[in-house]
């Protein structure tokens, strides 16, 4: 649902009032630009760098939640993708397992008690053993190699139709109804229970077509289906070719919308029999026409191509871009990351993914992720600057310290946008918005958002940081949005507390068309007169003015509906904007701040009003 804004009256001298609604402004003031308020996930992980679920998932999610979403704008990690952050190929060689990484280090571990792992030494071509065996036990249970990258971070999106070979051979079967070969591909997941981070993943079983299908339970909630895809009994290696996109598509209602999250090579046994497979020369490819640039467009095609539940709300690309792998910044060892939002297509605004492994890009990071965003005609939003930690973990004081100064003497980079809405991320939300209200006391005009930064299943009410920001412009274009964004003509907060369906804040120099995130000029010293124009606050919150960053006055509320003005002495170099706090006294909804500068000071021209 969109949120029409619809201009008020003035309504003299009045400081507060339950406010009632009119369609024209009297009293001569100019008649405002019909505008709506989208409410809009700026920070949103999906089918490509995603952790666990798919876009289908979180659209379905929200379309079924109550929310009130108008606009996702997907922002998957750029240096993810693809076979860029996956490994490409493993050999075996005398028991170690080795191979050519773009980046990232792979990793084949045991994952049941039962597996122990060799190879065969002699000969000219070494491959690795995998042997299982089950206890005296008429359940099935399989044990061998699981292939994943370090973090288990790095996904491969199924969009870019990823291809799995290897040479595979059972030498052996004593028991034909006791044995099993199984490569298993754990692919994104689903809601599950709603509440757990990981969700039921989708799951494929290849299995050997000539002998009994295991049934195998890991006591996880799973969406399994067993594809008989091969047989590798006999003398020789069998040479496998695995295409998880066009299977997943005739098995899971997600279609390609998904990624591999791991791979499993094992042995499956039952009733004491043990199963020893031999693997070589294991690779995992991506079709390269679906590589970087062409991975984000192929995911631009799919959500805007009107099949349910994508049609349902307005869905556009970005991405966020991490700082190049030899930026390591002081006292944390992170990386800066930058939020880039397009005011066209991807197709139309960039022409390759920059190299994120370039040791050239890391000196001037991030400001030099800000202005390859501003060349490709992007809004650049610096994202979670206390990203280390995330809940329920806090850094300790000197580093916030450290991060907080670092934002502020570098003017945050010139970025458009800083994500503000952190109830923790690192440090609590009073923390960002001092680094907010700094900023904007040096006469940084950069707006403040709301952000979720969701990469998992668990229901987003439930989620620590869950806030979405209200964008107010003409259409949910990208072009509009960005624009809005660029001028700071955005309020932000938890949709939970506020009434994200028929709820809106608008907020202005009274009789005027100077809004949130303008700039105004003014003498030396000025009594201005401000307006506020709320509803969907909850009844018995406080409506809260601050001036320079300190609270001024506060208003109790008794409605859901109010009308609101304040008379505040300003000067050149001041800035004021509004809170709404709940009865707890935590901060659930912000505007963006209304600037003053002396006559004659440079202001951007997306900021005058």
């Amino acid at each position: 649902m969109k949120h029409k804004l619809i201009a008020l009256p003035t309504l003299g001298a009045t400081v507060f009032l339950i406010g009632y609604f009119l369609p024209t402004a009297v009293g001569g003031a100019p008649r405002l630009q019909p505008m709506q308020n989208f409410l809009t996930e700026l920070h949103l992980h999906g089918s490509i760098s995603e952790g666990r679920a798919s876009m289908w998932h979180h659209s379905e999610g929200l379309n079924y939640s109550n929310v009130g979403y108008d606009v996702l704008w997907w922002t998957d990690h750029m240096d993810r993708t693809t076979a860029r952050a996956f490994p490409q190929a493993i050999d075996f060689n005398n028991g170690e397992f080795w191979g050519e990484f773009a980046f990232g280090v792979s990793r084949l571990v045991n994952n049941a008690p039962a597996t122990t792992r060799g190879a065969n030494s002699g000969g000219a071509d070494p491959y690795a053993i995998f042997t299982h065996t089950n206890p005296a036990t008429p359940e099935w249970t399989a044990g061998g190699g699981i292939l994943v990258t370090q973090g288990k971070l790095h996904r491969i999106c199924l969009l870019a139709d990823p291809e799995i070979r290897m040479d595979l051979r059972l030498p052996t079967v004593s028991a034909p109804n006791d044995v099993n070969v199984v490569v298993r591909v754990t692919l994104s997941s689903r809601r599950g229970d709603g509440t757990s981070e990981a969700g039921a993943p989708n799951i494929i079983e290849y299995i050997n077509f000539g002998l009994v299908p295991p049934t195998l339970d890991n006591g996880k909630f799973h969406n399994t289906v067993q594809i008989p895809k091969f047989d590798v009994r006999g003398p020789g290696f069998t040479s496998l070719l695995l295409r998880p996109l066009s299977d997943s598509e005739n098995h899971f209602y997600e279609k390609g919308d998904q990624t591999i999250f791991q791979i499993e090579i094992m042995g499956a046994s039952r009733n004491g029999e043990e199963v020893a497979i031999e693997v070589d020369n294991f690779e995992l490819s991506v079709d390269p026409s679906r590589s970087d640039k062409n991975l984000f467009v192929a995911v631009e095609n799919l959500v805007q191509s009107g099949v349910p539940p994508y049609n349902n709300l307005t869905q556009h690309v970005g991405m966020e871009m991490a700082g190049p792998l030899d930026q390591k910044i002081a006292a944390i060892s992170g990386r800066d990351h930058v939020v880039a939002l397009y005011r066209d297509s991807i197709q139309n605004s960039i022409d390759e993914i920059y190299d994120f492994l370039s040791p050239e890009l890391a000196e001037g990071w991030p400001r030099k992720g800000v202005e390859l965003v501003h060349g490709d005609n992007g809004v650049a939003i610096l994202a979670h600057i206390f990203s280390p930690k995330i809940p329920p973990d806090v850094m300790p004081e000197d580093k916030i310290r450290f991060l907080s100064e670092r934002v502020i003497t570098n003017r945050a980079f010139g970025a458009d946008a800083i994500e503000i809405g952190y109830v923790l991320r690192g440090a609590p939300l009073e923390t960002f918005i001092d680094i907010w209200d700094k900023l904007s006391a040096n006469r940084v005009y950069i707006t403040g958002v709301g952000t979720s930064d969701h990469h998992n299943v668990k229901d987003w009410k439930l989620r620590i940081n869950n806030m979405g920001t209200w964008i107010q412009a003409l259409t949910d274009s990208p072009a509009n949005l960005a624009d809005a964004i660029q001028s700071g003509h955005a309020y932000f907060g938890d949709p939970y507390r506020f009434d994200s369906y028929s709820g809106s804040l608008d907020f202005r120099i009274s009789g005027s068309t100077t809004t949130m995130g303008d700039v105004r000029t003014i003498a030396e010293v000025e009594p201005v007169r401000f307006k506020v124009d709320l509803t969907g606050a909850m009844p018995n919150d406080d409506l809260v003015w601050l001036h320079n960053g300190v609270v001024v006055d506060r208003h109790h509320l008794s409605s859901s509906a109010r009308t609101a003005f304040k008379q505040l002495i300003v000067k050149p170099g001041d800035w004021v904007r509004i809170e709404m706090r709940s009865e707890e006294d935590q901060v659930y909804l912000l505007s963006n701040p209304i600037y003053f500068v002396a006559y004659g000071e440079p202001v951007p021209p997306h900021r005058e009003g």
